[in-house]
Formats: C-alpha cells, sequence, structure tokens
C-alpha cells in the first residue's frame, strides 16, 4: 500500500484516507471503520513468496525481486500479496508472502528470498 501526501485539513488528526482498491482488498463495507496501528518496521532476514506463475526458468528473479523491494521500500507480512515485473519486461507475477523470519518487517539487501512453487502448497481435493 502507498500513500499519497495527507489533505492538509487531517494532519495531526490520526486520519488515514485509503483508496477503493485498498479498502477492497481488506474486504472493507461502506463506512465501515478500519483500525490501524503503526509499527517500526525490521529488516525482514528470510522471506519465503510464492508466485502465481511456473517461474523457475526465470534467470536472476530472487536478486531482481530484492533489488525491487528494496527500492519500493516495500513492508511485507504473511499472506501479503504484490506484483512484480519479470526483469527488463513489461510482464511480471503476483507473489504470495508464505513465510518471513522475523515479520513483518521491510525487505533489506541482505534479506534471503527463497522463490517456492505454488504446486508444492496446493491442498488436493478428496472426493469422498
Amino acid at each position: 500500500m502507498s500513500a499519497g501526501p495527507a489533505f492538509r485539513e487531517d494532519r495531526d488528526s490520526n486520519i488515514i484516507r485509503l483508496g477503493p482498491l485498498t479498502k477492497q482488498g481488506l474486504k472493507a463495507r461502506l463506512n465501515e471503520n478500519i483500525e490501524a496501528e503503526k509499527i517500526a518496521l525490521r529488516p525482514v532476514e528470510k522471506l519465503t513468496l510464492i508466485s502465481a506463475l511456473d517461474v523457475s526458468t526465470a534467470h536472476h528473479l530472487p536478486q531482481h525481486i530484492r533489488q525491487t523491494l528494496v527500492e519500493q521500500q516495500t513492508p511485507v507480512a504473511v499472506d501479503s500479496v504484490f506484483y512484480i515485473n519479470f526483469p527488463h519486461s513489461t510482464a511480471g507475477a503476483t507473489y504470495t508472502v508464505h513465510t518471513l523470519d522475523p515479520g513483518p518487517g521491510i525487505i533489506t539487501a541482505e534479506t534471503e528470498i527463497r522463490l517456492e512453487d505454488r504446486e508444492a502448497h496446493s491442498v488436493e481435493e478428496v472426493s469422498m
């Protein structure tokens, strides 16, 4: 989530205005109050991501993901979902944070990033 500059009338009022996509992502209802808490983000040491696509043949992808998240100062928590373009491409993929240690936090140049196959985490349906 990114934030723009505060409206003048909102400064020092503890009001955060959310856009429609953020509200939708939070599954908030119309006129529903949403509470937020300010936390200090610590560096994430280890991060496991699951891609929505098979990215096993993409070259230098973990390094590219780390560089992108460091440059954008993206905060991450378990179950966070974000989109990152492939290196030198307009195409990309969505990634879900499966595990992180510690968390929530922020990605640094030292963060170990592990990509896992989505199929390894799928649940098979059992018919009776």
